[in-house]
């Protein structure tokens, strides 16, 4: 059997069956099942499973639940460090490999928005107790690939410069 697992996402264990379903011969036999081939269709599913799982609960602060964040990651026991799940170990190291083949709208627009000024220091924190850390800078520059979080952050950088700006000319936010 060529695919694995049971979940909403299709893993390939054979090659060659995914080079069938990408081929040419493929529409030729099944032409009714042409979105297969989209892309963009494919990357978008887990782009928003993993930003709708970065701006839920699931990313938090402390996500070991230490008594204390003064302990070095060697410190922290293979039982604490099991409370960070697969699916955020997977979102923090693969959803810009997602997100940088998805056009966006405004729903991803908003959770990219969300994950990246609320979430970003909980996925390091992540993958640093998980010894992941030397990724975040490979991971956030493929980040930057999506042109859309150009635009997401220079609208988030707006709105900042506005309240600022509301705030310097009513600082009790009397307007």
């Amino acid at each position: 059997m060529s695919v694995i697992n049971s979940d909403p996402i299709l893993h390939f264990y054979y090659r060659s069956f995914e080079d069938f379903l990408l081929s040419s011969s493929f529409l030729q036999v099944l032409p009714n099942l042409s979105g297969v081939q989209d892309q963009n269709l494919h990357e978008r599913q887990p782009a928003s499973m993993c930003s709708n799982c970065m701006v839920s609960p699931k990313l938090h602060f402390n996500m070991c639940n230490l008594e204390s964040s003064n302990r070095k990651n060697a410190d922290i026991s293979a039982t604490s460090k099991s409370a960070i799940s697969p699916l955020i170990l997977y979102l923090s190291l693969f959803w810009e490999d997602h997100l940088v083949h998805t056009q966006h709208d405004g729903v991803l627009m908003k959770a990219v928005e969300l994950a990246v000024y609320n979430k970003l220091l909980f996925r390091i924190e992540a993958m640093s107790i998980l010894g992941k850390v030397h990724e975040v800078s490979a991971i956030l520059k493929r980040a930057l690939g999506w042109p859309a979080l150009t635009v997401c952050l220079e609208l988030v950088s707006y709105n900042a410069t506005l309240r600022s700006a509301a705030w310097t000319l009513d600082p009790k936010n009397e307007l």
